[in-house]
């Protein structure tokens, strides 16, 4: 679409490369360089990703076998090659930009939705609401034999659902299930943990100085705290959302 105009350049039916998951398509594009990259397929057989060129549409290549995930893809430096994280239903993938498979973490859940975030220089943290799996922060490095992949620490105290954690430093903030949590990200230590906020919908840092900003999954009030690992202490609006009904925002 043309940003000034607004003219459509170019679409794609999603559904003619694979059927759509069973909630539909809820990843967000990915834009990486002259590509544009998704998450797409269902349970049936066929290729889970996608990159089209960004200035005509045309595809470029599918990788992955289904079933794909809700959760976004991310592109990160990392172990000295740009890499697409894919984070799915039962693996956590990287791809180059060339749809190169790079390396391959098996996780066993049966779900993915948060987005993985990437702390520099070498690590990703990845969670789901599973209670078999929780989260785990992965090391990445290369070796002579190629990219590998460890298990910086595991740990079920960050159980993200449908919303991602943020970290801020060295420390994680986000939804274990329906708990507000501090995990130290270096160690997976439980810093604190808060009830009272259901599962959360938004969770975002608008700035570097200000305050985290959280709204409940079935829509007001919101609430702000401050990042700070010590304590939690929050104060209460009602000014972000207006409406009752169940608000997923991921």
């Amino acid at each position: 679409m043309d940003a000034e105009s607004g003219k459509i350049l170019w679409h794609k039916e999603a559904e003619v490369l694979g059927m759509a998951p069973r909630f539909g398509y809820a990843t967000s594009p990915l834009i990486e360089g002259d590509l544009v990259v998704v998450e797409m397929g269902g349970d049936q057989e066929g290729p889970g990703t996608a990159a089209f060129d960004r200035e005509t549409g045309e595809l470029k290549w599918q990788a992955l076998e289904v079933p794909s995930s809700y959760s976004s893809p991310i592109a990160v430096d990392i172990a000295g090659s740009r890499q697409l994280i894919f984070s799915r239903s039962r693996e956590v993938v990287a791809l180059s930009p060339q749809g190169e498979q790079l390396w391959r973490y098996e996780t066993g859940r049966r779900a993915a939705i948060p987005v993985p975030i990437f702390l520099p220089p070498d690590r990703l943290f990845i969670s789901s609401s599973d209670d078999s799996f929780g989260g785990v922060m992965l090391r990445v490095s290369r070796g002579e034999e190629g990219f590998q992949v460890e298990e910086a620490w595991t740990e079920r105290r960050m159980r993200n659902h449908f919303n991602s954690a943020v970290r801020v430093g060295d420390y994680l903030y986000g939804f274990d299930n329906a708990t507000l949590k501090c995990l130290d990200a270096r160690t997976g230590e439980l810093k604190w943990g808060k009830r009272g906020y259901g599962k959360g919908s938004s969770w975002r840092r608008l700035a570097m100085d200000t305050p985290l900003h959280s709204s409940q999954n079935r829509g007001w009030p919101c609430h702000t705290a401050p990042t700070v690992p010590r304590s939690c202490r929050f104060d209460r609006h009602r000014w972000a959302l207006s409406h009752r009904g169940c608000c997923r925002s991921h």
